[in-house]
């Protein structure tokens, strides 16, 4: 079983790019990353994982593993155990725990090694997993420029994210020195954020478009409005976000999608 996106934290290598990707497939389509993985019990009994990865030439290649993993060091957890943990892209908890190190893995050995596969760009992780097509918007192109003032981006991007035909995976990144450090309120440059939901929610007698986002180092959130740290998110819009859960310090955060996001 694929894990939930809120397990998902990167590693001590560039693969935001990565984890990202896999995180709005779990969110969106979970049996799309289901069909990666072949399902052959004699292999898995053997220690043998297969993958059915896009290559960059859109070809299937089949990429085998053993079941050995980079791990560090023996680590206390919360229920008093003593555990090693993979120093690369990996899950908390133990809920489809081995997803993410061995799609990882298997990018590497795709690549040559994990040297090559640190940094890189969402696109190319989308396309490897799922064979689909590719657009890359840049919000300050003229056309998008001209969408963004008549108020049409929202519809055209949650368009996309809820077509009920097509798998739409959005993710997003900030370039860097586009803004000053003091005007990122805690979020990065040059780092893959996956787009998980958009809502409209009722806010008195006006709508407010949220975007829900996912960091995946797991922790650093954003610290502007309708952040977890400023607390303006109310039970009622709670209730209109799907949401049965307060303030969790996953990665996992809303952002006002006009004023913050664009």
């Amino acid at each position: 079983m694929p894990p939930k996106y809120q397990d998902l934290e990167q590693g001590e290598i560039g693969t935001c790019y990565l984890m990202s990707s896999i995180a709005v497939i779990t969110s969106t389509a979970p049996q799309v990353l289901q069909t990666v993985f072949v399902n052959e019990s004699n292999c898995q009994d053997a220690g043998i994982s297969g993958l059915l990865l896009y290559n960059k030439r859109q070809r299937i290649s089949i990429v085998l593993l053993d079941d050995f993993l980079p791990c560090g060091p023996k680590k206390w957890h919360a229920d008093s155990e003593q555990r090693v943990q993979p120093i690369f892209g990996h899950t908390r908890g133990c809920c489809g725990k081995w997803y993410v190190s061995l799609i990882e893995k298997a990018f590497a050995k795709l690549e040559g090694c994990y040297e090559k596969i640190d940094g890189g760009m969402e696109r190319y992780a989308l396309a490897c997993l799922t064979g689909g097509l590719i657009k890359e918007f840049n919000l300050m192109e003229t056309d998008l420029l001209k969408e963004r003032l008549r108020g049409n981006l929202w519809n055209i991007f949650c368009g996309m994210h809820s077509d009920p035909t097509f798998h739409h995976f959005l993710t997003c990144s900030i370039v860097p020195g586009q803004f000053k450090s003091d005007q990122l309120q805690g979020l990065f440059t040059g780092h893959a954020y996956g787009i998980l939901k958009m809502v409209a929610v009722k806010v008195g007698n006006s709508m407010v478009h949220l975007v829900q986002l996912i960091n995946p180092y797991g922790d650093d959130e954003w610290k502007g409005k309708y952040s977890d740290e400023r607390g303006d998110i109310t039970p009622e819009m709670l209730v209109q976000l799907g949401v049965s859960q307060g303030i969790v310090k996953d990665g996992v955060f809303w952002m006002e999608f006009e004023t913050d996001f664009l």
